[in-house]
């Protein structure tokens, strides 16, 4: 399921984004941006650092596990 949300970058631009994938340990997001890899983003409420890009965007790794009654709240 794909979700709109915000990215908020290491300084404090809010983008709007789209979730491509959501997992307990990270998230794949669709935009134009490219943060450098191992920056700090915060996806909604979720904050991770930037492990990828692809083709659509990029990948974060969640800095903490998330739970996925928190997970599904955020993102339904």
């Amino acid at each position: 399921r794909i979700a709109d949300q915000k990215l908020i970058l290491p300084t404090g631009q809010v983008y709007p984004c789209r979730v491509i994938d959501i997992f307990l340990s990270g998230a794949s997001i669709a935009t134009r941006l490219r943060p450098d890899i191992d920056s700090l983003v915060i996806l909604a409420r979720h904050r991770g650092r930037v492990v990828r890009h692809h083709d659509e965007g990029f990948a974060i790794q969640f800095v903490e596990l998330q739970d996925p009654d928190s997970l599904a709240r955020t993102f339904g």
